[in-house]
């Protein structure tokens, strides 16, 4: 839709994506030897993505009723196959999968093995686009991709001074957003600010290659005291290739290669006391970005950091316990989850660092025949855990656990 945009309106996106997805895959398992099952598997994916539709935008609200649309991308047209723009991404490859087990005894598993990942690639909407870097600080680029044309200029410093980077006089402010020479004697924000908006570190890939993964592992399932408990563990070791990482809310870049060291485990516990159960599960992780794939990133992204949503060490743990109470059964089940601190993202504007938190939870209830009633108290020491975050758009936004809920639930089986 070419008109022109509504009142307060600056910007519309109307976008069709369109993802074709083939996929073709075997498995052959082997038991070659007593106790022993080989197990190996291919897969082959071929992966097209088409981008139609278009982006209209306004920075100031220059766009009115009266004034003409400021800038307009048409994808259909921007992605047609020529002078170096692809028509579409497209991307095909086999991954495999290779394991091999060994069963002690009744109660003892021992398993080993390789596999491969991936993640699809895709199209960035402001492919070809520039990002700019703030000269007054060695480099690093602002993250926010403006469109190459007579109004980038402006558009960047409109950005930049919208951030607060920068303080400046109301004549150099007026000279930057109209795309004219500073006045004679300009302050030093605002040489900075034409600098910076002159001085283009990064070009948005028109597309993102499809990242990759490789896992090695070895693990156990085991049984102990007579099949009163089993705990099963899994060490693991993964190398991510081509790591894709979304840079801003615009687009997203391979940025890095990483890996990830790890162990984790869950346990089934029935002690001897009647109708107690002990349910937990746990993980540790030590990750790490290796290499830098784009260099353009090295302002943004370090290597040495841990990867977003990879805390140290994780888990959570319950217990059960029920009775009988005349015609009724009674039960009580405390449960507590727990997360070290952890990162949102890995690119340095967008990284936001989320403190360690634990809940702790209780319910209780009655249950008979088809039907339980039960009370619950959920976050029970009211904690404001940082579950996620997210800096898009340059707001730092955070979601914190449901504070303290008391309710009561009633199920019946049919």
């Amino acid at each position: 839709d070419e008109a022109v945009l509504p009142y307060q309106v600056i910007v519309r996106n109307d976008l069709e994506r369109t993802d074709t997805q083939l996929g073709l895959f075997g498995e052959l398992e082997w038991d070659f030897a007593p106790r022993y099952v080989l197990t190996a598997g291919l897969r082959y994916y071929n992966i097209a993505i088409d981008l139609e539709g278009a982006t209209t935008t306004s920075l100031l609200n220059k766009n009115s009723l009266q004034n003409p649309v400021v800038t307009r991308v048409d994808y259909g047209a921007k992605y047609d196959g020529r002078g170096g723009v692809p028509g579409n991404f497209e991307e095909d490859g086999i991954v495999g999968r290779l394991s091999l087990s060994y069963e002690v005894d009744n109660d003892t598993l021992l398993y080993g093995g390789w596999s491969e990942g991936f993640r699809p690639g895709l199209l960035n909407p402001a492919g070809g686009d520039a990002v700019v870097g703030d000269t007054r600080d060695n480099g690093r680029f602002y993250g926010v991709p403006f469109i190459k044309g007579q109004d980038f200029a402006a558009n960047c410093a409109f950005t930049n001074l919208v951030s607060g980077r920068f303080n400046l006089r109301d004549d150099e402010v007026v000279a930057l957003l109209n795309n004219r020479p500073l006045p004679d004697n300009p302050s030093a924000g605002a040489s900075a600010l034409a600098a910076t908006c002159a001085n283009v570190v990064y070009t948005v890939p028109f597309g993102v290659e499809t990242d990759e993964v490789t896992n090695y592992e070895f693990g156990w399932k085991a049984d102990f005291f007579n099949g009163s408990m089993r705990f099963n563990g899994n060490f693991f070791y993964v190398d991510i290739q081509n790591m894709q990482t979304t840079v801003s809310a615009r687009f997203s870049d391979n940025a890095a290669n990483a890996e990830i060291f790890g162990f984790k485990g869950d346990l089934l516990w029935q002690p001897p006391v009647d109708g107690l159960v002990v349910v937990g599960a746990f993980s540790i992780l030590d990750s790490e970005l290796t290499e830098l794939v784009v260099p353009d990133a090295a302002g943004e992204v370090d290597t040495g950091i841990e990867l977003a949503y990879s805390p140290k060490h994780r888990g959570n743990i319950r217990a059960r316990y029920q009775w009988p109470t005349g015609e009724l059964t009674a039960h009580v089940m405390p449960q507590l989850a727990w997360s070290g601190k952890s990162y949102t993202d890995v690119i340095r504007a967008n990284r936001i660092e989320l403190d360690n938190w634990y809940l702790l939870s209780v319910s209780g209830g009655l249950s008979a025949g088809d039907w339980t009633a039960e009370i619950y108290i959920e976050n029970l020491t009211d904690q404001a855990a940082e579950l996620s975050g997210d800096f898009t758009y340059e707001a730092k936004r955070i979601t914190y656990a449901q504070p303290r809920t008391i309710g009561m639930r009633f199920s019946y089986d049919f």
